[in-house]
């Protein structure tokens, strides 16, 4: 994960319950699934969206010079946050294309986040156009 080396596993294999996942760049689903894991639940296993996920908040914060920490209030990421950082990436002069790539890496439901095959053919058309 990029939130952590220490919780790496190969995608579909579950977490050690020894691994500690980053409060700030984990994803919110995967951060609660294993709280929930810790205290006796089920195994939760490596999802390559939770990984896009934090593929997000480092985007927003290489995007926008801001830290992706003050949009987490309460230790929570939710829609409020969510608009927050839209706002802030139309303010800090990112293209809509990369503002829309971010707001779907931090897209709240797994389900719909885009995927890594998804941006792997976007950057092919945003490299291609210039600067973002």
């Amino acid at each position: 994960f990029l939130s952590g080396m220490d919780a790496a596993a190969s995608f579909g294999e579950p977490l050690s319950k020894a691994a500690k996942l980053d409060p700030v760049y984990g994803e919110p689903e995967l951060r609660k699934d294993f709280k929930n894991f810790r205290e006796g639940g089920s195994p939760v296993k490596a999802n390559d969206k939770s990984d896009m996920w934090s593929l997000g908040a480092l985007l927003y914060e290489v995007l926008t010079g801001r830290s992706f920490q003050s949009l987490v209030v309460n230790g929570e990421f939710d829609e409020t946050s969510r608009r927050t950082a839209a706002h802030e990436l139309a303010h800090s002069g990112v293209r809509s294309a990369w503002k829309d790539l971010v707001l779907q890496l931090l897209e709240l439901n797994r389900e719909k986040r885009i995927s890594a095959v998804e941006i792997s053919h976007r950057l092919r058309n945003f490299l291609s156009v210039g600067p973002y």
